[in-house]
């Protein structure tokens, strides 16, 4: 890792001394089509300074070698909309990665954003849900270089979901299917 990543790890781990409450959520995934299967974990946590000012990071490392960390300030203008954006590094050249995010979440229904940019290009993430039972989400997921397609989430606890994706890509023309489980502390 570059110095700019080592400063950035400081500077994360330093805001949960500042700042009151943090969660950390781990979510190691399995994506699976008939060419190749691939491994890769994400991770992050995230913070309040002030009562609609907090903090983020993510983490995420794959089995073919790809990592990259990044973290950065967010923002609730609204009690419904959290928005963020970040700087980090990645394994590729070593390069700066930056991102940006929205998380919005009212009664049932809840969608996430992520835009990635940096050394190895673009990269973008929507999830949106709708919440069927107490246990149970339903919805539709678009993840490049995976494809679009519908997305099931089952939560086993209050602190662990088991959720999965078959997704088509119509560039590669793939489908893959991602199977995950997600930890929150």
């Amino acid at each position: 890792m570059n110095k700019f990543g080592w400063i950035l790890v400081l500077a994360l781990l330093a805001c949960p001394a500042i700042a009151g409450e943090t969660s950390f959520w781990i979510e190691p995934q399995v994506v699976y089509n008939k060419e190749k299967s691939l491994s890769r974990i994400d991770a992050g946590l995230s913070g309040n300074i002030a009562e609609s000012i907090g903090y983020f990071a993510f983490g995420q490392a794959l089995s073919n070698g790809y990592s990259q960390l990044y973290g950065g300030p967010n923002w609730k203008p609204l009690s419904w909309l959290e928005v963020g954006v970040g700087v980090g590094a990645e394994s590729v050249k070593p390069s700066l990665r930056r991102s940006a995010y929205f998380l919005a979440t009212e009664g049932k229904v809840s969608a996430l954003g992520i835009y990635e940019n940096g050394g190895s290009g673009r990269f973008r993430k929507l999830v949106a849900t709708y919440q069927i039972t107490e246990s149970l989400k339903l919805g539709v997921m678009s993840e490049t270089y995976l494809g679009f397609g519908p997305r099931v989430e089952y939560a086993v606890t209050k602190s662990i979901s088991l959720w999965g994706a078959v997704l088509r890509d119509h560039e590669s023309q793939t489908t893959n299917a991602v199977f995950a489980t997600t930890i929150n502390f």
